[in-house]
């Protein structure tokens, strides 16, 4: 493309400029340039392609698809370095969100575990005050002369006693 301006800035050079040469040569430096700005746009949008793919894979993640990876450019080293690196980041991100989950799992189930204990101490502790009330009013019910309310007090008492052990 610079040796295409080059030759032509010495063809024009080179030449007498005359009136009727000078549309021409005008038309074909302005000709030259347009080429030239072409040629430039086709030749970074190539280079540019994997940059791009990894870009748009970027977006991709960030819009939450985290299983997307990056192609791997065989054209371009660093490029294709890069994403293989974004990769690896991407696959250790998910290996650590694996083992926050595992973590929280097990979290939640040591403070069932807590709270299962700390009830299962609760009531137990209220059975036990239960049934040393029920034993004194047992006790009670038997200093009483045996009469049949009495007796029906012991009979169900005795029944929730051994109920509740």
């Amino acid at each position: 493309m610079l040796i295409g301006e080059a030759l032509a800035g010495l063809w024009i050079t080179s030449h007498f400029i005359e009136a009727h040469h000078y549309l021409i040569d005008t038309s074909f430096i302005v000709l030259a340039i347009l080429l030239g700005l072409v040629i430039n746009v086709l030749l970074l949008r190539a280079s540019f392609r994997p940059l791009f793919s990894l870009l748009s894979t970027i977006r991709a993640v960030s819009a939450g698809k985290t299983d997307e990876r990056a192609r791997i450019s065989q054209s371009d080293a660093e490029i294709g370095e890069l994403a293989q690196a974004f990769n690896r980041m991407l696959d250790r991100l998910r290996t650590t969100q694996r083992e926050q989950g595992i973590l929280i799992l097990q979290a939640q189930e040591e403070e069932r575990r807590r709270l299962a204990l700390e009830l299962h101490d609760e009531s137990s502790q209220n059975l036990t005050a239960l049934l040393i009330h029920i034993e004194i009013l047992s006790q009670s019910l038997q200093a009483l002369p045996d009469t049949t309310m009495a007796s029906d007090a012991r009979k169900q008492l005795e029944g929730e006693l051994q109920y509740l052990a």
